[in-house]
């Protein structure tokens, strides 16, 4: 019986004991990687117990430093059990930044290059790789792993600016003198493209002027200025055209072309209307009422400016209130006693000094003719039907005196048809 007993309370201590063992936790956790000069707690838990690290430690946790595997063992030495676990630790060494020496250099920005990183921070708040620099200065850069270790660089930087362009893009002159131009100041030296080193140079002809700069730091700059010399200064010769003319007329006004010009400036009084030719040698007008004087001034034009000469003589122009002489001759009148429309009646034919007319029938019978026609044909002794006329008319002497220059001749013809309509 006694021996029953003693096999019962070993296997009952065996049981208690397993239990026990399967409440310690010994967990250190994944693998780690930490940065070179940095520490990292490891923690066996269950407080109370055993320790014993493979480091000959024997707290409940340690602090490392070194990369290597770190072994614990825990134990409860109440129910003589224990649990044991191990972690690798890793050491990472933040990244190579080099941003090479202190420079200075002639440029109006420097390209600064960290290298291939994780992450970056720059003095001046930029957060990537690259970093442009456009003013002198101490510049420093924090780059960073996957791991968060980080390396340092500075650098400082010195821009000297290029010499200033002062040249003008494009000068002009239109009275044949030379042009001055002034490239900068004293303390830089100059070559120019005509040979000459001075600051400030005189541009004697057309042409395109380049100069290299050069400052006391040796940085560089090439300037341009297009230079225009005219001597352009031609006089229009007489402006041909009518001297006096009808108001509301159209008339042609015109010079000989001038050598070298490029465009022309008409000068013409108020009121009047240019209807075509406006920049040519050659112009057609409206005129209006008012008397008034033409002028005319030739232009050279180029790519900068516009160089005008001396404007020509003026030619007084007379305007006169002309007869009006457009006839209405209408094509059809109704002869039936009503008191309306009963006489063949063309307008404005009372204005020129005489005129002739002759009426035939389709066969080419004359059935009417006169001279000085006032409106008397009324179609009597005709039957219904279309007549042919032909009217000669004597234009006012008052209108060959205006313009006979602009396509006024002393007599004109009309033909045409006309329609008796009795019924």
């Amino acid at each position: 019986m006694k021996k029953f007993l003693l096999f019962l309370f070993i296997i009952f201590q065996g049981f208690s004991s397993a239990l026990a063992c399967e409440s310690l936790d010994v967990n250190l956790g994944a693998e780690k990687t930490i940065c070179a000069g940095e520490t990292t707690l490891l923690d066996a838990g269950n407080p109370g117990m055993q320790y014993l690290w493979s480091t000959g430690e024997t707290s409940q946790s340690i602090t490392v430093s070194a990369a290597g595997v770190y072994f614990v063992k825990v134990t409860d030495n109440i129910l003589n059990c224990s649990e044991s676990d191990t972690i690798n630790i890793f050491i990472s060494h933040g990244p190579i930044v080099d941003l090479g020496p202190d420079t200075a250099f002639c440029s109006d920005w420097y390209f600064l290059d960290a290298g291939p990183a994780h992450a970056y921070q720059w003095s001046n708040g930029v957060t990537e790789r690259f970093n442009t620099i456009k003013y002198s200065g101490t510049y420093s850069v924090e780059v960073f792993n996957e791991y968060g270790c980080s390396g340092t660089d500075e650098i400082t930087i010195t821009i000297w600016s290029d010499p200033l362009k002062l040249l003008p893009e494009f000068s002009s002159n239109c009275n044949g003198e030379s042009i001055v131009l002034n490239a900068g100041n004293g303390t830089s030296t100059f070559k120019w493209n005509t040979g000459e080193t001075s600051r400030q140079i005189n541009a004697t002809e057309t042409g395109t002027f380049i100069v290299e700069i050069t400052n006391p730091y040796g940085c560089i700059s090439i300037d341009t200025a297009e230079v225009f010399i005219s001597t352009f200064n031609e006089k229009p010769g007489e402006i041909a055209g009518c001297r006096k003319t009808c108001s509301q007329s159209t008339i042609t006004y015109s010079i000989t072309p001038v050598p070298g010009a490029s465009s022309y400036q008409w000068i013409i009084p108020d009121n009047w209307k240019i209807i075509s030719g406006e920049n040519e040698h050659a112009i057609t007008v409206e005129v209006d009422e008012y008397f008034g004087q033409i002028w005319v001034v030739a232009l050279e034009y180029n790519k900068f400016d516009t160089c005008s000469g001396p404007a020509s003589d003026g030619l007084e122009v007379e305007i006169n209130a002309c007869t009006e002489l457009a006839l209405n001759i209408p094509n059809t009148f109704t002869p039936n006693g009503d008191g309306f429309n009963d006489n063949w009646i063309i307008r404005n034919l009372e204005n020129y000094d005489s005129n002739e007319l002759i009426i035939h029938n389709r066969w080419g019978n004359e059935v009417f003719s006169t001279t000085n026609y006032t409106g008397d044909f009324d179609g009597r002794g005709l039957s219904d039907g279309t007549y042919y006329f032909k009217l000669k008319v004597k234009k006012p002497s008052n209108v060959m005196e205006t313009c006979p220059s602009a396509d006024f001749s002393n007599e004109d013809e009309f033909t045409g048809f006309v329609t008796i309509l009795k019924r």
